[in-house]
């Protein structure tokens, strides 16, 4: 990731009132405490792991890891063939299960929303450089 949008990000992250207000402005189900921002090692490819095996081998060979997911990958893949300018990319994640046999979608509301909204104060701050 860029620096300035990773610095961005995480500056963001630690705004507490902004993070209180995307977890306040939720009126479904939610957890008790406000999202955190966690900027780390996500692995991405082309198929969904559901078992807690496979997740473990994908842990295995990448000790930092933090996540796991399928979407991002085109994403990454995309920027970094296109032509100039690059265009700067963010993989920007609400977790809602840990991919396991308890995977449920009891949180996924909750989480595309967390993202958006996060995503949606970051780019109304002044925290993102102008030009991006």
């Amino acid at each position: 990731m860029n620096e300035s949008v990773r610095s961005a990000v995480r500056a963001a992250g630690d705004d507490a009132e902004l993070m209180a207000d995307v977890h306040a402005s939720f009126k479904g189900g939610k957890p008790a405490s406000p999202p955190k921002v966690i900027i780390d090692a996500m692995a991405s490819g082309a198929a969904v792991l559901q078992s807690q095996q496979a997740m473990d081998e994908v842990r295995a060979q990448h000790k930092n890891l933090v996540g796991i997911e399928m979407e991002s990958y085109a994403v990454f893949c995309a920027a970094e063939y296109a032509g100039n300018p690059q265009p700067l990319v963010l993989s920007l994640k609400s977790v809602c299960d840990f991919g396991d046999d308890k995977k449920s979608d009891d949180f996924h509301e909750y989480s595309v929303f967390t993202s958006s909204e996060f995503l949606r104060g970051l780019l109304m701050s002044d925290r993102v450089p102008i030009g991006y």
